[in-house]
């Protein structure tokens, strides 16, 4: 009895703590991207125009859209008001995860378990967005919650069970395709428990699954012929072998003291099962490791052979099987210490969501609300009327943020890409009449918008680096308020005189008296020369983190563009080339124009060892016009060590 009330007031700390940690600072959540795109695509004056439109060019089943089209229609659209059913499904899922494990491995595994998924980023976070993950955890593990539960009622309530497994499996196909192919598993690891009696049942009713889903069949042939969303046409890349050591210490909030104790967790229970002679290898735990890894494997291969499409989010549906395996060789145990593993994990992983994680500082400062808020501040400091503001968002996004977050006077939205865009950017700076500019941003944007910003107002006053969020506000005019140079490495050749590093043909170098009657030099590019010169360097001798910036910028005059040079960024490790870029001259000037050409690169972006990496930075004269470069600048900087913070380590 004892035993049964401790284990009772365990669990009720477990959801409480769960329940405060999605519902704490709710009230200034901000909408995600994948959020916002969601809500745009659910707004449409019929069903089949939502199918045709909201649906049919997506890669995922319609259940959440249809959702969506119709509770805010209901409820609206506010913030707290949609995500509050997903925050629902997220604390609901925590319950489950405790009743699955305490079934098939005992209270201890369920408490155990149910903390983790109570405390860890992975859960708090997605219960908080409005999208397929919480609301398919919950799904799929009350799928597995009444398969259990049909297989051990004896009397007509199996068929109330039966009867919720469908609808439930139902629900998961027509959701994520992921929950599908999880649906799909857990429906064929109930053969192992049948018998003749629940045969047929069972059968009819897995069979029901796929015969409700052959309506949305064409569709679903349309969605899967995109394959995926990476490829040359898409943002995801193919994942590698470290995807996997990657994930599991992303559960554990990259931390080794919580992995340490997750590992210390499973071999004190492989340990004492080993001391009390207990089946090491019980049926349960090959299902729940089977559950866990199948996904996994399956994503990872696919995105490898056919297109990227594996991520943390698609995975979360098969995650709590990991954690019930672990915890399940710990059998019954005495309170005090089953209650002192609990609140270990409870505390260890709430600190590091808090304070390792910065879980709150990022995902809460983040998007277009803080955007706004900068730029706010930088106006009411130096004056509405002192101060330009430009917003790069997505093309797709731009309505709905004129729409629910207006600029304001001497404010508004830009959706780079490429080509003129770079030129309008420019037009856009070096015509400000204003002080001061600021920058924001609220995705993977041209880093180059930097060197442009700060070529024109090169005194920074202020930044903020988020998650996918930069705010950067700039001066023309020195200001007490600026921030210290963050540059770690500049070179910049002139042909003034010889620096380390570079490599050019001196005899090419001439000489002009330039507007103010000083003698300038500039490098002379005639058609047969195709390159001319180059700085070449050790990486890891101006890189010093991961999340630094690479900058590249050259000065020069063409007389034609339709055939011009590029400027080329290139990384090798051990002679062979592990990355390679470059940025026309075209896209930043025209002809008869003398300009400037910018290339940047956030380190993050690429999987290199700089350790062993050679950065080259030349001009490639590819299509061998004629032009004169002035000058050529090499440089680094620290960047946004948050930029992916919610997903990679920092």
């Amino acid at each position: 009895m004892r035993q049964q009330k401790v284990d009772f007031f365990l669990l009720l700390l477990i959801i409480l703590t769960g329940t405060l940690l999605r519902f704490v600072y709710f009230d200034r959540c901000p909408y995600t991207h994948d959020e916002i795109s969601s809500l745009t695509r659910a707004n449409y004056s019929s069903f089949s125009e939502l199918i045709e439109q909201g649906v049919k060019p997506d890669t995922h089943p319609p259940l959440l859209q249809i959702f969506l089209q119709y509770y805010t229609k209901v409820f609206g659209t506010s913030e707290m008001v949609v995500k509050f059913p997903f925050v629902i499904c997220g604390i609901v899922s925590i319950l489950l995860v405790y009743l699955i494990a305490a079934k098939w491995f005992g209270r201890t595994a369920g408490l155990l378990s149910a903390a983790v998924v109570s405390t860890i980023q992975y859960t708090v976070m997605y219960s908080v967005i409005a999208r397929h993950y919480s609301l398919g955890l919950f799904l799929t593990l009350f799928l597995v919650y009444c398969q259990i539960n049909f297989f051990e009622a004896e009397n007509k309530r199996k068929f109330l069970w039966l009867g919720l497994f469908t609808a439930a499996g139902v629900a998961c196909s027509y959701l994520h395709y992921f929950c599908l192919l999880f649906t799909a598993i857990v429906a064929l690891t109930g053969f192992l428990f049948i018998n003749r009696k629940n045969f047929w049942q069972y059968f009819i009713a897995c069979l029901l699954i796929p015969l409700l889903f052959i309506p949305y069949l064409p569709v679903f042939f349309v969605q899967f012929g995109y394959k995926g969303i990476g490829g040359a046409s898409g943002w995801l890349g193919a994942p590698d072998s470290s995807f996997f050591l990657k994930y599991i210490r992303y559960i554990f909030h990259y931390s080794d003291l919580f992995f340490i104790l997750i590992i210390a967790l499973f071999l004190f229970g492989i340990i004492t099962g080993i001391m009390h002679r207990n089946n090491i290898f019980s049926k349960y735990r090959f299902i729940t490791l089977a559950w866990f890894l199948i996904p996994l494997l399956t994503g990872y291969f696919y995105s490898v052979k056919v297109n990227p499409i594996l991520q943390f989010s698609i995975l979360i549906f098969s995650f709590p099987y990991l954690l019930m395996f672990l915890f399940s060789f710990i059998g019954e145990i005495k309170p005090l210490m089953k209650t002192s593993f609990v609140v270990l994990i409870l505390s260890i992983s709430t600190v590091t969501l808090v304070f390792g994680r910065k879980h709150y500082d990022l995902f809460y400062n983040q998007g277009m609300p803080k955007v706004i808020a900068e730029i706010n501040n930088a106006k009411q400091q130096f004056g509405n009327d002192s101060v330009d503001a430009v917003v790069d968002v997505e093309d797709y996004f731009l309505d709905y943020y004129n729409k629910n977050f207006p600029p304001g006077r001497n404010s508004k939205y830009i959706a780079l890409g490429i080509n003129n865009d770079m030129r309008s950017f420019i037009k856009t700076v070096s015509e400000s009449k204003k002080n001061y500019f600021v920058f924001g941003t609220v995705r993977v944007y041209p880093l180059e918008c930097l060197q442009i910003v700060k070529e024109y107002f090169p005194y920074v006053v202020s930044q903020y680096k988020g998650h996918l969020t930069e705010v950067i506000t700039c001066s023309k005019i020195p200001v007490d308020s600026a921030r210290n140079d963050e540059t770690i490495f500049s070179s910049e050749n002139n042909f003034s005189s010889k620096q380390t590093g570079w490599n050019f043909d001196e005899k090419r170098v001439l000489q002009a008296p330039d507007d103010t009657t000083l003698v300038i030099k500039y490098f002379n590019y005639e058609a047969p020369d195709e390159f001319g010169i180059e700085f070449q360097i050790p990486l890891e001798e101006i890189i010093k983190s991961k999340n630094d910036l690479l900058h590249m910028r050259a000065g020069a005059f063409m007389h034609d563009t339709a055939h011009a040079p590029l400027l080329v960024m290139e990384m090798k490790t051990f002679d062979k080339t592990v990355d390679w870029r470059a940025a026309k001259f075209s896209d930043y000037f025209g002809p008869l124009e003398r300009g400037k050409v910018y290339l940047s690169l956030r380190l993050s972006d690429l999987r290199i060892d700089t350790r062993n990496t050679t950065l080259k930075d030349y001009i490639w004269n590819k299509d061998h016009s004629t032009f004169i470069l002035y000058n050529l600048k090499v440089s680094s900087e620290k960047g946004n060590p948050y930029f992916y913070g919610l997903f990679e380590e920092f």
